[in-house]
This record gives structure tokens, sequence and C-alpha cells, in this order.
């Protein structure tokens, strides 16, 4: 079964599963490694494969969960839709080691965009930032302290990246998750 990544845009009132028939994604067997292939930011070859790109529009037109095969680039997708759509954005992701993998790829793709991290147990550093990328226990914590700057409303684009991992297991991230889709 494919991991699936949710891009929201305002409240997922409907989702979307899109899939390509041609130029699909590698298969779930296949070795890429979509990490260590993102072109450096200023590199001329940071385009997305045509079935991403048909993705990350739809993604600007509709909320959208995209189901993908690992290793398919859904975070550049997800990082593509943050780029177009300035100014706000939240990527919530399941661990702490994921925070930071996910902001350099998001750094390296949204080269202009001020990306902040915020794992359990830390403090918000940067007051000013483009894109949160967070775990949701950080996020629900430091939320309850800055309720006006973090409210969910304030986003423009919030992404649960590996949204079958462990979302589901904490009553917080489920409560959220819930207000999303029902909002």
């Amino acid at each position: 079964m494919p991991r699936f990544h949710g891009v929201q845009t305002r409240s997922m009132t409907r989702a979307r599963a899109l899939r390509s028939e041609t130029n699909a994604p590698p298969s779930e067997t296949s070795e890429v490694s979509f990490i260590h292939s993102i072109p450096s930011a200023s590199s001329p070859e940071r385009t997305l494969r045509p079935y991403q790109s048909r993705i990350a529009r739809a993604c600007e037109r509709d909320n959208t969960l995209v189901v993908l095969p690992t290793g398919s680039g859904k975070t550049i997708i997800a990082a593509e839709v943050i780029k177009q759509r300035p100014p706000r954005a939240l990527f919530l992701v399941p661990t702490r080691h994921l925070v930071k993998q996910q902001a350099k790829v998001l750094r390296a793709w949204t080269f202009r965009r001020r990306i902040a991290q915020l794992r359990g147990g830390d403090e918000l550093q940067k007051k000013s930032f483009d894109v949160l990328v967070a775990t949701p226990d950080a996020f629900c914590a430091v939320q309850g302290k800055e309720r006006t700057r973090l409210a969910w409303a304030r986003f423009q684009v919030v992404v649960f990246d590996e949204v079958r991992s462990n979302y589901g297991e904490n009553e917080v991230t489920r409560a959220a998750l819930q207000s999303l889709v029902v909002s």
C-alpha cells in the first residue's frame, strides 16, 4: 500500500486522489531516492516531472490528497505548491528527524522562502517565517502559547507528510485532522 501525503489548502471538504497514466511515478519497488536527486536552488534543472506538475496545479486549485509510491517526489510537489502559494505554509511531519530533513528539501526548492523548524521540546526560534516545518505535538504545544500567529487559519497551505505514519496515534493531531476535514 503506498504512503500518502495530504496537501490541504483551507478546508479538506473534498479530497481528490490523483494518479497519472503517462509519465507515471516510479513503482514502489524502485530504488529512487528523491532526497538525493534534488537539484540545488541555483541549478537550472529544478523542474518537476510532468505528473508532478499536473498534481501541483491540481493542488493549487483544490484541496488534494496525493497518493504516490515512495520516491516519486511527493515532498517536491508540496514544495512547489508552497512556492506558488505565498505567504504562509505549515508542513507537519511525524518525527523530529523528518523536521530537519523536510526543511532542507523545502529550503532547496523554495530558496527565497524563510523556513522555520519546530520539534518537540523546542521553542519557536524564528519570529518571522513563511514556512513552518514541525511535528504535530510541538506545533500544538507552541500554538497554545501563540494562538494568533499560529492559528490554523493563518496558513494558506497545510501539508500532512507521512500521514499514514503516527498521526492517528495522537489525540491532538487526530482532532486537528478532523477539524480540517470537517470545516
